[in-house]
């Protein structure tokens, strides 16, 4: 499937920042499962300073605010070929050990109930368990933007029983952590239609399974990530993938505003 892509972030200064340095992760990677046919970053208001790949292996781009800027704006679009491989995202191991992978962040505290979750759909069948995995959260946990934040925790937003991609895929990786299994957040697009999150860019778990390889699952629509997901960046949590965060100095209140279209060709 070919699919464009057109991401918008616009920041307004209220007072233009002393300082301001953003780090973008924003530019895929071409793979087995999907090829970057044309990709670029463009930034308004400011200059990009370097490019590399951080330890998780995404690409990052450090950008910075231009003197007295009060909009700064933040665009990526390209094309991009995918492939179906039957939710199966990545073959190898990847740039970090595995065991990373199993550990807890400040977003992914185990907590009694999140490993109660965990324990009602162990099983010996590693695949079969996440699967029930992910249809268990998707049955306790009501998809609802504007509930949560960007720093609300798993066991939060399960004790709650809403929240957005962020959130259902935060308790994917705590539950699948608590049963052993090495388990990433992923961010990315994906070709919407009428499904979930579809008007932002879009959050959901990897989990790794020994002589298969990474395989996703996407709770917030109970399925897993085919030839309408574009993969961007992976980490431990979300705190590792946000598209845009940075530092400032000096400047007053900031608003932003995004706009994303995600269309197949």
């Amino acid at each position: 499937m070919r699919i464009a892509i057109q991401h918008n972030s616009r920041y307004h200064y209220k007072t233009p920042p002393a300082f301001a340095l953003q780090k973008a992760r924003l530019t895929p990677l071409s793979d087995f499962r999907q090829n970057i046919e044309q990709w670029q970053l463009i930034v308004t208001g400011a200059e990009q300073q370097l490019t590399s790949r951080d330890a998780f292996g995404n690409t990052c781009t450090l950008i910075r605010a231009d003197p007295d800027v009060e909009i700064l704006e933040v665009s990526a679009q390209g094309m991009i070929e995918t492939e179906e491989t039957q939710g199966i995202m990545e073959q190898a191991a990847g740039v970090m050990p595995l065991f990373v992978y199993r550990q807890p962040t400040a977003l992914t505290a185990k907590s009694e109930d999140l490993a109660a979750l965990a324990e009602s759909v162990r099983q010996d069948d590693p695949i079969d368990m996440l699967h029930r995995l992910m249809d268990a959260i998707a049955e306790k946990v009501l998809y609802e933007p504007g509930v949560t934040h960007v720093g609300t925790t798993a066991d939060e937003a399960l004790q709650e029983g809403r929240g957005v991609c962020q959130d259902l895929t935060h308790i994917f990786l705590v539950a699948a952590r608590h049963l052993g299994v090495a388990t990433r957040y992923t961010s990315g697009y994906f070709v919407s239609g009428n499904d979930l999150g579809g008007d932002a860019s879009h959050g959901w778990a990897e989990a790794f399974v020994p002589n298969v390889g990474w395989i996703g699952f996407d709770p917030t629509n109970r399925r897993c990530p085919d030839e309408r997901y574009v993969r961007i960046a992976s980490g431990r949590d979300y705190t590792d993938v946000s598209p845009v965060s940075g530092v400032r100095v000096g400047a007053g209140s900031e608003r932003l505003t995004v706009s994303l279209a995600v269309e197949q060709q």
